[in-house]
């Protein structure tokens, strides 16, 4: 699948706010059966299908001028768009991030991303905006 880039506003706790770069693809896909409480309720079943997703993130200000290597896993609802992205690396730091598409074409997402230098360091909070 061809790659997708946001470019990225985030801010953290504080009200700094910082600008970066994600890149990434959708590698495979492997379907599975879910379920939630209001589908219970409802007694339907909801097919998901997953995705592997890999890319890179550069953020200067963060992790600096170097981009960072990510891969994951992006829930994709059969009726829709990605449910959430969910997005990890350990090769500069430890960054986990995890983002919603918020608007029908895919041009706008929006999440969460934690970063941290070292292990066991405590992690800095970030929110994070996206538009392509």
């Amino acid at each position: 699948m061809e790659s997708i880039t946001y470019n990225l506003i985030l801010c953290d706790d504080e009200k700094n706010i910082t600008e970066g770069v994600l890149t990434y693809s959708m590698q495979d896909s492997k379907s599975a059966s879910a379920t939630d409480e209001i589908t219970k309720l409802a007694e339907k079943n909801t097919e998901v299908s997953t995705f592997e997703i890999k890319g890179e993130i550069t953020l200067p200000e963060i992790t600096g001028s170097t981009a960072v290597e990510v891969s994951g896993m992006s829930y994709v609802s059969m009726m829709g768009p990605p449910i959430s992205s969910i997005l990890i690396s350990q090769k500069q730091g430890i960054l986990s991030m995890q983002f919603n598409i918020i608007d029908s074409p895919g041009t706008h997402i929006g999440g969460g991303l934690s970063y941290a230098k070292e292990p066991m360091k405590p992690a800095k909070m970030w929110s994070v905006l996206g538009i392509v």
